[in-house]
């Protein structure tokens, strides 16, 4: 089944538990350099807790990066009613960036990638830093001809 090719709004979630730290209701978070891009650039923050979810806008993210845990320090505030002080609990955002599933990318040569139709014939698109089970991100430029990704399953 074909693919459009069109940003895919995916909920990411931070991989470190965060804590309220004060009561005016702000939230520190441990962003991993590897989501710091993702996290920078994407949209409806969200701290949860106890199945409820909580709007958060960033303020701040500290400009110094732990190299023992290799990840950047983000302030973020709730934007409506917040969280009880001292909770624990998950950061998710949307990734506004283009990704496929993973289940698109195929191994060629060692190298992850996906199939794109071209007038009839299958084009290969390397996908540089791939994890794999993650959704791939990939940058399609404008070609005469070509159609959307295409599902090898």
């Amino acid at each position: 089944m074909p693919v459009t090719a069109a940003p895919i709004f995916a909920w990411l979630q931070a991989k470190s538990p965060l804590s309220i730290t004060s009561a005016q209701g702000r939230v520190d978070a441990n962003i991993n350099t590897s989501e710091y891009e993702s996290f920078m650039q994407g949209i409806d923050h969200r701290f949860v807790f106890n199945g409820t979810e909580y709007a958060l806008k960033i303020d701040s993210v500290l400009p110094v990066l732990d190299k023992n845990y290799r990840t950047h320090t983000a302030r973020l505030s709730f934007t409506d009613n917040p969280a009880p002080t001292g909770s624990h609990g998950e950061l998710k955002w949307r990734d506004t960036s283009l990704a496929l599933p993973s289940s698109l990318v195929v191994l060629r040569d060692g190298q992850a990638g996906v199939l794109v139709a071209n007038s009839n014939q299958a084009r290969f698109i390397p996908v540089d830093h791939y994890i794999e089970g993650q959704p791939a991100t990939i940058e399609l430029g404008p070609t005469p001809g070509s159609s959307p990704p295409v599902d090898t399953a």
